[in-house]
């Protein structure tokens, strides 16, 4: 039996296409993702494909759209999936009226789409990353359903695995339920196909991250990316900060000669992921409570983590602060004058390269102070005095700290060797 796929007409100018939105359960039955490029179809109507092109996908994208997916529950794809629809696939077309047309599939569409190695007659333009992670999503949550029934069935506790087959089986009917909307192209060559894959991607603009950290703010949700935006905005709006004005904020309008030094989203960052390891486990804490975040544990130090999870974000703001107000007095110039102050002499200090160096060494130093040390400016200060000598103005040849990203390693380097001495571990720089 023919499979029923129901669209619209989409008509753009001289170009007309077909729009559909399908639930991935249906979708899946005669879409997957596949590397393998068809350049025609023989006598018999099975595809022909060209070996010496492969559209291959990042394995990484892939995954972390599947994470995605898990483990955010508005996540969602708000663009279309574009395919090219070969005429011979399609066993009859039917003119509902001027906007509607239905389509039915052949079974051998549908046959072939089931096989590990079957033929592809509907390949995806662009969305092979969407379709590839949805697919591995639902393969993860599908082989975790299988190992809790293997577990129910041979355990003698299968109270808490039946509650976790419960919340497995709600995720893989979400998944499933997902829907999807796809621009079918009928017939297109594959000068056409690489035009629309071009024109696509060619003027998408990358988004800013400083936007994006900022967009955090909106949430209703409290979060570790929304905390990490209020330390730093709250650092760079107090006026009695050590950070005051010294980050550039998103959308906002500076005159050339007043722009700060740090991105929002740099410093953002610093402290997300003193709170979090990294972004994959950021944006599956997006979702949770601060008591998950304080139950879980991680062999990397994060050392501003209990903070967050003891809703103390306070306390992260309190030794930024204390920190960088140390780091402001200790390190002074020839004459006297603040590097670290906005109009001080040029130096790296002023840089992201120094407040990205100094994050490292504020970290290494966390490591091993007492609690009530964290909080304690003297403290701070007699830390850093030991590196006070460092000419961060740099005003030998060849420099020593060019603004280059490798001088995070080099400065960070430099201060390490001299405040923590032997026990200091240097950071590889990279040639």
């Amino acid at each position: 039996m023919s499979k029923l796929v129901e669209t619209r007409i989409v008509r753009q100018n001289n170009q007309a296409f077909l729009l559909g939105t399908f639930k991935m359960s249906l979708l899946r039955e005669f879409i997957r993702y596949t590397h393998r490029i068809v350049i025609d179809y023989d006598e018999a109507n099975k595809p022909k494909y060209n070996d010496d092109v492969q559209r291959k996908i990042s394995g990484t994208k892939v995954d972390g759209i599947a994470d995605f997916l898990i483990y955010d529950t508005d996540a969602f794809f708000p663009t279309n999936i574009v395919v090219s629809l070969p005429s011979i696939a399609i066993e009859e077309t039917v003119e509902i009226d001027y906007n509607h047309t239905n389509l039915y599939l052949k079974d051998i569409v549908i046959t072939e789409n089931k096989k590990p190695d079957g033929d592809t007659y509907i390949t995806i333009i662009d969305g092979q990353h969407r379709i590839a992670g949805i697919e591995k999503a639902i393969k993860r949550v599908s082989d975790k359903i299988k190992n809790l029934e293997i577990s129910i069935r041979t355990s003698d506790d299968t109270a808490k695995y039946e509650i976790e087959l419960k919340e497995e089986n709600a995720l893989l009917k979400r998944l499933l339920d997902f829907e999807i909307i796809v621009s079918f192209f009928i017939d297109p060559t594959l000068e056409y196909q690489a035009m629309i894959f071009s024109t696509i991607n060619r003027t998408q603009t990358k988004v800013s991250e400083d936007l994006v950290y900022s967009l955090f703010g909106l949430s209703k949700s409290d979060t570790p990316q929304k905390t990490a935006l209020e330390v730093v905005l709250a650092l760079n709006a107090s006026e009695k900060s050590s950070l005051f004005n010294r980050m550039k904020l998103a959308g906002a309008k500076y005159q050339k000669d007043t722009i700060p030094a740090l991105s929002q989203s740099a410093m953002v960052k610093s402290i997300l992921y003193l709170i979090t390891p990294n972004l994959k486990q950021a944006e599956i804490e997006k979702n949770k409570s601060r008591d998950y975040v304080k139950d879980k544990h991680f062999d990397s130090f994060l050392p501003f983590r209990k903070y967050y999870g003891n809703n103390e974000d306070a306390k992260i703001i309190k030794i930024l602060n204390t920190f960088f107000k140390a780091v402001n007095e200790v390190f002074v110039s020839r004459e006297n004058l603040h590097y670290w102050a906005i109009d001080g002499p040029p130096n790296i200090l002023q840089t992201t390269v120094g407040y990205r160096a100094l994050m490292l060494i504020l970290v290494d130093i966390l490591k091993k102070c007492r609690e009530e040390e964290r909080f304690d400016l003297t403290f701070y200060k007699n830390k850093l005095q030991a590196a006070s000598t460092i000419d961060f103005e740099d005003r030998g040849e060849p420099k020593k700290f060019p603004l280059t990203s490798k001088s995070v390693n080099i400065l960070y380097n430099e201060i390490g060797a001299k405040i923590f001495g032997a026990s200091f571990m240097p950071k590889e720089v990279a040639d």
